[in-house]
């Protein structure tokens, strides 16, 4: 029987899980994985355009979860010790068996409602990752500085000390924002 090993999510970047393609108004989808199999528990981005999910989670052996909307990994982390003993009675409830030529997982009683708690975890209320629009984020130019003189050099220093935190633990991203305060730096210069 398998035991739950946490795969943690590097926290280098609270924006990790963050993935919008071209295109797509919004974010990809990021899961919660458990695999029967061997008990690895981890978060993980859906970073695909295909709209077929894997072979496992179809028959039931890798079990996927949805998380309300991006969290970072710190969140995703700290959910995941959360739930670390529902996980657990998943794997102890589990039952892994080839039928028709396919590994497929079924769950017990006491393994199913270990996975309604998981899922209503997922659901909590969790700070996000979320798109905000460069003239949102940084508001008035004068504030940060920004005049016709801003150099480059000083417009990308601003971008990346920037805080992208706010409040109960939401972080944005802010795509194009060097490209927003140099397009406002030359309507300066035209002025």
């Amino acid at each position: 029987m398998a035991s739950v090993n946490i795969r943690k999510a590097e926290v280098e970047d609270s924006r990790k899980f963050y993935c919008r393609y071209e295109g797509e108004s919004n974010a990809q989808p990021v899961f919660l994985y458990l695999d029967l199999e061997d008990g690895e528990m981890y978060t993980s981005t859906w970073e695909s355009d295909e709209s077929s999910f894997p072979a496992a989670t179809f028959h039931g052996t890798l079990r996927r979860w949805k998380w309300s909307g991006v969290p970072t990994p710190d969140q995703a982390n700290d959910l995941m010790e959360e739930v670390v003993e529902e996980a657990q009675k998943m794997l102890d409830g589990a039952e892994v068996e080839h039928l028709d030529g396919n590994w497929v997982g079924t769950l017990n009683d006491d393994a199913q409602e270990a996975e309604r708690t998981i899922e209503k975890a997922l659901d909590a209320e969790w700070g996000r990752v979320e798109e905000m629009d460069p003239s949102e984020f940084f508001g008035d130019l004068a504030d940060l500085g920004i005049s016709a003189e801003t150099t480059d050099e000083e417009i990308e220093k601003i971008v990346a000390e920037a805080d992208y935190e706010g409040d109960e633990g939401t972080v944005y991203v802010v795509e194009g924002a060097e490209e927003y305060l140099r397009e406002a730096r030359d309507e300066m210069k035209e002025e």
